[in-house]
């Protein structure tokens, strides 16, 4: 399950779109000035999440950079006006451990023990 930490305030995504926004009628308002009314929507169809910048006056950030529309992984902070939104996938079948990085099936994990390195 992907959720939004935003002032310490966990908001769960839930399947289809997310609004954000000053607006109240957003699914996350955030009232601030440099907020457009309609700034950005999250979509989130199975276990792909994305976010796309709905031409915001002062635009939309994701981990430094400016977007129009890009595809979000955990760990990644979304920017709009002031606020930041942090991003994170919690497996299910664990809801007390927080995956900072959810890999796809295409992803494969390799370990490296770690050695001493000594000088020759």
């Amino acid at each position: 399950m992907f959720y939004l930490l935003v002032d310490n305030n966990r908001t769960d995504l839930r399947e289809g779109i997310t609004r954000i926004g000053r607006d109240k009628n957003n699914d996350i308002v955030l009232d601030l000035t440099t907020v457009s009314r309609f700034h950005a929507e999250i979509h989130l169809k199975g276990d792909k999440l994305s976010i796309r910048d709905l031409k915001s006056t002062n635009g939309t950030l994701v981990s430094g950079k400016k977007i129009t529309e890009k595809i979000l992984v955990s760990g990644n902070i979304i920017e709009i006006g002031e606020r930041r939104l942090s991003v994170v996938y919690e497996d299910d079948q664990d809801s007390e451990v927080v995956n900072w990085f959810k890999p796809s099936s295409t992803v494969k994990m390799i370990l490296i023990e770690s050695q001493k390195c000594s000088p020759d």
